[in-house]
C-alpha cells in the first residue's frame, strides 16, 4: 500500500509545472536520495554524522538538502561519505551540450587573461604618473609594478584613487571591471555551478563574460590614452 508521502508526490507530479521543475532537479534529487539511503542503513542521526565529521548538525542538515545555496565541496562529501562506511566516486560523462560549455570555457579563459592585462595597465600608470607628478626613479616605479602584480588588483586600484586619480568616467569603468572581476574569481564557479550541472545558464554566463572582455578593452583603452599624454612628460 502506498505511503501518505508516495501519494502525495504522485498527485504533485502530475502537475505540468511542478513535474517540469522536478525534472531539471533530478540529478540532485537523485544524489539527495542516496545519501538519505546510506545514512538510513548506517542507523546514524544527523548529529552522530556530524560528529565522526567534526562539525554541526545544521552543517550536516545543510549537507542533506537540495539547497544550491549550500552546494557542498567534493572534499566535505568526502568526508561526510567516510563517516557512513562509504567513498564518494566522482565521473566525467559527456555533456549534452559541448558546444555551449566549450564557447563558456573560452569566453571564462579570455575573461581572466584580459582581467590580468587590466591589472598590469593599471600597476603601469600608477607608476609613470608616480614618475612624473612625485619624481620616482624608474627603480621606484619598476618595485611598484612589481608589488601591485603580485597583489590583489583592488590594491592598485584603491593606492590610484588616493594618490594617482583618474577622471570620474573612468574612475567608474575600474571600479565597475573591479567588481566583475572578483565577482568571476571568487563566486563564478559557487553560483554557476548548480546552473550548468542542470544544462542551464549557458548563455547567461557567456553573455556577462563578454561583458567583462568589453570593459576590460575599455579600461585599457581609457589607461592608455592617459599614458600617452604622461609619458612625453617623462625625462
Amino acid at each position: 500500500m502506498p505511503s501518505n508521502l508516495q501519494q502525495f508526490k504522485k498527485k504533485a507530479l502530475a502537475k505540468p509545472g511542478v513535474l517540469a521543475a522536478y525534472d531539471k532537479l533530478a540529478e540532485e534529487f537523485a544524489f539527495l536520495d542516496e545519501v538519505l539511503k546510506a545514512r538510513t542503513k548506517t542507523g546514524l542521526t544527523q548529529a552522530e554524522v556530524a560528529e565522526r565529521m567534526g562539525t554541526t548538525q545544521s552543517a550536516v542538515a545543510r549537507l542533506e538538502s537540495a539547497n544550491a545555496k549550500h552546494s557542498p565541496s567534493l572534499a566535505t562529501l568526502q568526508r561526510y561519505a567516510l563517516a557512513l562506511g562509504h567513498r564518494v566516486e566522482v565521473r566525467l560523462v559527456t555533456n549534452e551540450k559541448p558546444d555551449e560549455l566549450n564557447l563558456l570555457c573560452q569566453s571564462v579563459g579570455f575573461a581572466l587573461l584580459l582581467g590580468q592585462k587590466v591589472q598590469f595597465a593599471l600597476a603601469h600608470y600608477y607608476a609613470v604618473y608616480q614618475m612624473v607628478i612625485h619624481k620616482w626613479t624608474k627603480e621606484q616605479a619598476r618595485k611598484s609594478i612589481n608589488v601591485h602584480l603580485a597583489k590583489p588588483m583592488g590594491i592598485v586600484v584603491s593606492e590610484i584613487k588616493k594618490s594617482a586619480p583618474l577622471d570620474s568616467k573612468l574612475s567608474s569603468k575600474v571600479s565597475r571591471f573591479l567588481n566583475d572581476r572578483n565577482w568571476l574569481v571568487h563566486q563564478f564557479d559557487a553560483q554557476a555551478t548548480p546552473d550548468l550541472s542542470r544544462g542551464v545558464g549557458f548563455e547567461k554566463y557567456t553573455a556577462r563574460m563578454n561583458g567583462i572582455v568589453q570593459a576590460a578593452e575599455e579600461v585599457m583603452m581609457g589607461l592608455d590614452e592617459i599614458g600617452r599624454k604622461l609619458v612625453p612628460t617623462v625625462t
